[in-house]
């Protein structure tokens, strides 16, 4: 952030961007700088350059395959070297991304439980192969009922890196945090309904805003009259960065 002080240890949230996206891309979806530049952290937006297939777009390797490409080893790598250059607060390292981000948000939340406090995937959350993190992992995302690429519920026609729904993918989350199988619903707006799983660990929280009439799109994003502009909805009422943001800070990574 603008206001970055060397004497203060800052919190770190990485946001990855979406399959075939870019970071400029991505921060002008979420905005999350601007949550940044008021509440003091820092907001590292990675470049992918795994391709799932030749002349593919680029994406996360987030199923690891034998590519060459460990982004989770470049994750570990840029904290350190970020680390090395400014004041970061190791208890407090996060994650978002979108879509294709949002699986690799995923990724980090199985295979970087030692670092990471917290995850926040949007439109992306998944249980990924060979998941076992290494501590409860808090988790928040926001999905849209209508996303025409992500499916909120897992179909035939779903794309072939959308292994299950949004609903089972939380499930087995919470039963990785040690929650009881019930939840909480509350309806916080007449489009947004949060999801709440009970009884976890360690206040290993697993939440879920779902939103009615929301596609494939970042709520509250910037970028709203563009999607509009494709037919995709984009939910206004709630903004994922800032929600985001209070779930994160209520976690820390001892």
């Amino acid at each position: 952030p603008s206001n970055y002080a060397s004497e203060k240890a800052l919190p770190v949230v990485f946001s990855f961007h979406g399959s075939g996206s870019s970071p400029d891309r991505q921060r002008a979806v979420s905005d999350l700088e601007s949550v940044a530049a008021r509440e003091s952290f820092i907001v590292l937006t990675p470049k992918a350059v795994y391709l799932r297939e030749e002349n593919g777009p680029v994406s996360w390797n987030v199923y690891r395959d034998e590519s060459g490409v460990d982004d989770i080893k470049m994750v570990r790598a840029l904290i350190a070297t970020v680390g090395q250059r400014y004041a970061i607060d190791k208890t407090k390292i996060y994650s978002t991304g979108f879509s294709g981000g949002g699986r690799m948000s995923s990724r980090v939340g199985c295979d970087l439980a030692d670092v990471v406090a917290a995850i926040a995937p949007v439109a992306g959350i998944q249980f990924p192969n060979e998941c076992n993190p290494v501590a409860p992992m808090p988790i928040m995302t926001f999905h849209g009922q209508m996303d025409t690429v992500n499916h909120f519920v897992h179909s035939e026609d779903s794309p072939s890196h959308w292994h299950m729904g949004v609903e089972p993918a939380l499930e087995k989350w919470g039963s990785h945090n040690g929650c009881n199988g019930l939840t909480n619903e509350v309806e916080i707006t007449p489009e947004t309904t949060i999801v709440k799983y009970l009884g976890c660990s360690l206040n290993a929280s697993v939440e879920m805003l779902k939103m009615k009439t929301g596609d494939h799109t970042w709520p509250g994003s910037p970028l709203a009259e563009e999607y509009w502009s494709w037919g995709m909805n984009t939910v206004m009422e709630i903004s994922a960065s800032e929600i985001m943001w209070s779930f994160f800070k209520s976690h820390t990574r001892d």
